[in-house]
């Protein structure tokens, strides 16, 4: 203490909460005798850094150990100190960035803590006057600091944007079972098509490994299990058509409810990409007649889909694959796979294997991956023509040879 300043180290745990004021909650803590909640940390021990001083406070308050190297220095901050009157406290801050949805950020309170709690970060909007926000003056200040730190701004604005979001936002349902994590919409908003920015969850990549991939392919098959409303069904309170494509040369996605798969396949999906195709694909008139014949019906129930699979939609975090960019809709799971497999994805293998497994497909299914494969081939055919054209005639007199 200096100058009437209290000099502290304190660590930021953040967590996805759409419904909370900018999209995250903190965990805070809050001392015995106190009313406001805080960071967790306090000052540090003469000759201790900050960082060793913030892992040290935080495992004697919270009995959460947290590596050094998982906390990112955000910088310096000072404001009216919670509970010393008339002081103020500057911080040294660090966000944790490991996984807060796992049991390594459980907090068993201990020392001179009475209770620790995940609470709405609030916003500029709210003091610590504010019942809902006990929060201590210096979260208050940190707040737009964080929010740049673990989020994403992207500009998609108008109704391709309000499909994103809407996409982002009942995908996100499906993590909560246990499905993909998504870089979800850090936003209490209901979808309009007014907005103009998206603020997403930041994801830091790192290189994926075998586990990772395996976790994968078991997640993506209990996120197409929490279903759809029907074949050919956007996400829940969506109207009208989807859109499918890169975002500066994004097309219609006309959907429509549908009984069967293949009725939905060939009216949904390939009949009106395959009229944007220059010259058309020969041979898919019979194939549309196979499909909405029933032809490659399984009695398989709708899956949800995230409906533009490629590999560039999947990012790797350390704590695994983070779904970006959906076009998500009620479908077939096997589509999903169909994409991943037009342009590859690490470990590949491993992904198609374990949800497999986890989806209980059954002998033969890796056949008809060309099939499926047919919605992305068509789309980049309709989108981009040249060799995209040559690959679809090919693989619809491959599907017809079925």
């Amino acid at each position: 203490m200096s100058g009437g300043t209290v000099r502290v180290s304190a660590v930021a745990f953040l967590r996805d909460a759409p419904g909370a004021a900018g999209g995250c909650e903190v965990l805070t803590v809050r001392k015995h005798g106190t009313r406001l909640h805080q960071y967790p940390g306090g000052k540090p021990e003469p000759g201790e850094t900050a960082r060793d001083a913030a892992v040290r406070e935080v495992a004697e308050e919270t009995g959460v150990h947290v590596p050094a190297d998982a906390l990112e220095a955000l910088g310096t901050f000072t404001a009216p100190a919670a509970n010393e009157a008339g002081l103020s406290v500057t911080a040294d801050l660090f966000l944790y960035t490991g996984d807060t949805g796992g049991a390594g950020v459980t907090p068993v309170v201990a020392a001179e803590i009475a209770d620790a709690r995940w609470l709405p970060l609030g916003t500029a909007d709210h003091t610590p006057d504010d019942p809902a926000y006990p929060l201590a003056p210096l979260m208050f200040t940190t707040f737009p600091r964080l929010v740049d730190a673990t989020g994403f701004t992207k500009h998609n604005p108008g109704r391709p944007g309000a499909w994103e979001h809407t996409c982002l936002d009942w995908l996100e349902e499906a993590t909560a079972q246990g499905g993909v994590a998504v870089a979800g919409v850090r936003s209490p908003e209901t979808p309009t098509e007014q907005a103009g920015d998206l603020v997403l969850r930041r994801v830091v990549p790192v290189p994926p490994d075998e586990s990772a991939a395996e976790d994968f392919g078991r997640r993506l098959a209990v996120t197409h299990s929490c279903g759809a409303a029907a074949f050919g069904a956007g996400p829940r309170g969506w109207a009208g058509a989807g859109y499918q494509g890169p975002n500066d040369r994004l097309l219609d996605l006309p959907l429509a409810s549908h009984r069967t798969w293949g009725s939905y396949y060939a009216e949904v999906v390939l009949a009106p990409l395959e009229r944007r195709v220059t010259g058309g694909v020969p041979g898919t008139g019979r194939l549309l007649a196979r499909l909405v014949a029933g032809d490659f019906d399984d009695g398989r129930p709708p899956a949800r889909l995230h409906g533009d699979l490629w590999s560039g939609n999947v990012m790797w975090s350390a704590q695994g694959a983070v779904l970006v960019d959906p076009s998500a809709h009620g479908g077939h799971g096997l589509t999903d796979l169909g994409f991943l497999t037009m342009f590859g994805a690490p470990h590949l293998e491993r992904i198609l294997d374990s949800y497999a497994e986890a989806a209980e497909l059954p002998p033969g299914w890796r056949e008809l991956l060309p099939l499926h494969r047919l919605h992305v081939l068509f789309l980049h055919a309709a989108v981009f023509g040249g060799g995209y054209v040559d690959e679809a005639r090919s693989a619809v007199r491959q599907v017809l040879a079925l």
